[in-house]
């Protein structure tokens, strides 16, 4: 009788292993951990508290798009277009700056923009019924044609000290 609370506990463990090892987080977990170790090994400098910073940087607005997604999937949606709508929201709130409006003004004004893009996707979901894959997509596509139109393909140069502070 003792052998079986043994072989149970053994079998749960075995079960709870398999499924742990099967989760891609964790996966995606010891593959950066291993990435980690092998750059630390090959540089020197690759745990300085200068490159970690410049990492953090660098990924901070892949962060601030994946929580807009993150909020869009928690409600069981998807949002395809969240890209595009940041640029297109950060590119009003340049150009608004490029027209002499102040600091402030300027990032409602891009803000703004971008709260109309997600009102109109909400319309288009919400009371038509459209799918969101397909309104995410058109959304994407036109928000991506207007940045373009607007900026003619160039960067927009010469911004203002706080608006360039704010983006890094």
């Amino acid at each position: 009788m003792p052998s079986e609370p043994r072989s149970r506990l053994a079998r749960g463990l075995r079960r709870g292993w398999r499924s742990l090892i099967q989760r891609q987080e964790l996966v995606v977990a010891v593959l950066l951990f291993l990435f980690g170790i092998l750059l630390s090994m090959s540089t020197s400098t690759f745990f300085t508290a200068t490159n970690l910073m410049n990492i953090a940087l660098s990924f901070s607005w892949y962060v601030i798009a994946a929580f807009g997604a993150l909020m869009v999937i928690i409600v069981g949606g998807i949002d395809l277009s969240v890209g595009a709508v940041m640029a297109l929201a950060g590119m009003i709130g340049a150009m608004a700056l490029d027209v002499g409006l102040p600091l402030p003004l300027a990032l409602v004004c891009g803000l703004g923009s971008g709260a109309l893009v997600g009102l109109i996707n909400g319309l288009l979901v919400g009371r038509t019924g459209l799918p969101p894959f397909m309104v995410t997509l058109g959304t994407m596509g036109i928000t991506r044609g207007v940045v373009l139109s607007l900026t003619s393909g160039t960067p927009v140069m010469n911004l203002s000290p706080g608006f360039r502070y704010l983006g890094q």
